[in-house]
């Protein structure tokens, strides 16, 4: 009888990876960034490549402001893994912002009054001004206009973070 030796080789395997494709496919503007770095059992570097899709601008953090994005990350192989990536787009999109013009009182022949407007929905301290939006209001009240009720309607225009 005659035994041979054999060989049993431990090959690297291909890291698996936790990314945050499903937790973040679509985000609603919150005003901070998300940490969208994936884990992996993997033990070689990791590196990353964030691109705004719309601009083609690579980012040297994760994304804040509202856009279309791209991401990649990779890692090298480690001692015991080989190499890895996953990636997948992104999107960041306006947040809600509720405009309510304040109720005004005048009198008849009084001139058209400056309109004013309560906002629900920004954050991070963020107003109109710093969200880039303006706010123009229609209202048919001119001086002489009878007796009555006229609704005012305010309207945004611009705002680079709300919808």
């Amino acid at each position: 009888m005659t035994a041979n030796k054999g060989t049993l080789s431990v090959l690297p395997r291909t890291p698996e990876f936790v990314d945050s494709k499903n937790l973040y496919t679509t985000r609603v503007y919150d005003g901070k960034a998300v940490d969208l770095a994936p884990t992996t059992d993997g033990d070689g570097d990791m590196s990353s490549v964030i691109t705004n899709r719309e601009t083609n601008e690579v980012l040297t953090s994760d994304p804040v402001d509202v856009g279309k994005y791209h991401v990649v990350y990779s890692f090298d192989a480690g001692k015991n893994y080989s190499v890895g990536s996953v990636a997948y787009d992104f999107d960041i999109t306006p947040a809600p912002l509720k405009i309510t013009a304040a109720d005004q009182k005048l009198s008849y022949l009084d001139e058209i009054p400056e309109y004013t407007a309560d906002y629900d929905g920004f954050v991070n301290g963020e107003n109109l001004e710093s969200a880039g939006g303006t706010v123009h209001f229609d209202c048919s009240y001119q001086k002489g206009t009878t007796v009555g009720s006229y609704p005012i309607n305010p309207e945004v225009q611009a705002s680079k973070t709300m919808r």
